[in-house]
């Protein structure tokens, strides 16, 4: 599969995730690819681990701010620290799952892991298959970073 078919793969899953919540249209700046690791990754991070015939990693990562208007719009009354925990997983592994219903069995993914850590050292600079899918719902930023060898 060619590059821009697989950012088009990770774009429309993103799409299918952030329909299903209405009420407004989800902005996806042009994808680009990672050159600073320090400048990627906000304050939650939904990593799924991707291995198979293709070895990496899917991350959603997201600010609380957009992470609480998800969980408003789900419906949800409690926005403590363990719900939005859930949800950035939750949304890392609906997206990754989407990809995979797409690539294929042989694109095998990890259940979440969750992190507020730095992802500085978790995508290489140079790697040229690392981009990143800026996402803005409700004017609230959220990033998907997708590192793939």
């Amino acid at each position: 599969m060619q590059h821009q078919q697989l950012i088009n793969v990770f774009i429309d899953s993103v799409k299918v995730y952030f329909d299903h919540l209405g009420h407004a249209e989800l902005d996806i700046g042009t994808p680009y690819l990672i050159t600073n690791p320090g400048d990627i990754g906000l304050d939650y991070n939904g990593i799924i681990a991707v291995y198979g015939d293709t070895n990496g990693s899917i991350i959603f990562s997201a600010n609380r701010s957009i992470l609480k208007y998800i969980l408003l719009s789900l419906g949800e009354v409690e926005l403590n620290e363990r719900s939005i925990v859930d949800l950035v997983g939750e949304i890392a592994n609906t997206i990754a799952g989407n990809v995979r219903r797409e690539l294929g069995e042989s694109f095998q993914i990890s259940t979440p892991k969750v992190t507020k850590a730095t992802l500085n050292q978790m995508c290489p600079s140079r790697d040229p298959r690392s981009f990143v899918l800026p996402l803005r719902w409700k004017s609230k930023a959220a990033q998907l970073l997708v590192r793939l060898d």
